[in-house]
């Protein structure tokens, strides 16, 4: 299992998962979260770290809790998408009315409301044999 935070980039290659967001408690929820299922991930706070382990490959999932502007240094959920299809984008809601439209709109495969639900996070993988 790695676990990597913006101070030691070095530890992981390919994250099946990346975690970008301001909020440390929920980078850290969520990087737990997928380390009890001993899913490589990336937690960040860096839009150009977050982009970088994108570019590598392998990534699954970015979740992040922002939607626009994008994050300094990484693409839009569209171009993110294009560059890797496979990639799905879990939105964490914001609360606004319209952040779960603009999240679609956007991009975003899946929008998580908060409080966040492990079971939802993890979901948002689209890997249902993770659940059991």
């Amino acid at each position: 299992m790695a676990i990597a935070s913006c101070s030691d980039p070095a530890k992981i290659q390919a994250p099946s998962g990346v975690v970008l967001s301001s909020e440390e408690t929920l980078r850290d929820a969520v990087a737990y979260w997928f380390k009890s299922l001993s899913i490589p991930t990336l937690a960040t706070a860096d839009g150009y770290e977050a982009n970088r382990a994108l570019k590598n490959g392998g990534a699954a999932l970015l979740v992040t809790d922002r939607l626009l502007p994008p994050w300094p240094g990484l693409g839009t959920f569209r171009e993110l998408k294009s560059e890797n299809p496979a990639l799905r984008v879990a939105y964490v809601d914001d609360g606004s009315w319209d952040g779960a439209i603009l999240a679609r709109i956007a991009g975003a495969t899946v929008v998580l409301p908060r409080p966040l639900d492990r079971r939802r996070v993890l979901e948002a993988l689209g890997r249902p044999e993770i659940l059991g």
